[in-house]
């Protein structure tokens, strides 16, 4: 027997997952609907129209490997493995931790001013000068380049790096973190080059005044 798969296809409901609604929610794992090979995007708890009609199709639904950081006036693309945690002290005091297993992602939104050296400085303060270097760094983020500075620490033998760049704040600080654990050449790991690529490519800081000057630096 034929089956034929309408126009009007597809009322997703999917459980009672729903779009993130406040700052400490997860985003949510998007969804990818494969249909004879063609791929269609799916979100939770929304309707979906396929145009065409199907004969006897062959159907493959899989999670999103993404998912979308949009919080702080920043919003990105990080793996979609990567664990979530958020700590929201007050609407001017936020901290959210994106972290795998060698690559981490920390945003901050403070109440009070913080530079990247004085953040440097104190992580440099908690570590130990002598297993601490603090270098100036450069990274390409969206469309625009963003100056900061890279702490490179060592552990117990473990190599780490953490770049460390500022965005624009009305009031207080915002700073972001990348953190990795190096791998046994010396080079950033491969979790960490994925993720970095996608940050780079999907970067964006919607905060108002943020498109004027190179960003980061002190």
């Amino acid at each position: 027997m034929n089956r034929t798969l309408s126009p009007a296809f597809l009322l997703l409901a999917l459980g009672a997952l729903c779009f993130a609604v406040d700052d400490r929610q997860e985003p949510p794992l998007k969804y990818v609907l494969e249909i004879n090979g063609k791929e269609h995007q799916l979100f939770v708890g929304k309707a979906v129209t396929i145009r065409g009609e199907f004969k006897d199709p062959t159907v493959l639904l899989k999670a999103a490997s993404t998912r979308t950081f949009a919080y702080g006036d920043l919003t990105f693309r990080y793996p979609a493995s990567f664990t979530w945690e958020a700590e929201i002290e007050a609407p001017n005091e936020k901290t959210w931790t994106l972290s795998g297993n060698d690559f981490k992602i920390l945003y901050f939104v403070l109440p009070a001013p913080l530079t990247v050296d004085d953040y440097a400085a104190a992580m440099v303060g908690q570590i130990g000068n002598n297993k601490s270097r603090i270098h100036a760094s450069e990274r390409e983020l969206g469309d625009r380049k963003y100056k900061g500075k890279r702490l490179a620490v060592d552990l117990a033998g473990t190599q780490l790096t953490m770049e460390i760049y500022a965005f624009p704040a009305k009031e207080g600080a915002r700073l972001l973190v990348l953190q990795d654990s190096l791998g046994d050449d010396g080079k950033t790991s491969a979790e960490g080059a994925r993720a970095l690529k996608l940050l780079s490519e999907t970067f964006r800081d919607t905060a108002k005044g943020s498109d004027s000057g190179v960003g980061g630096g002190r």
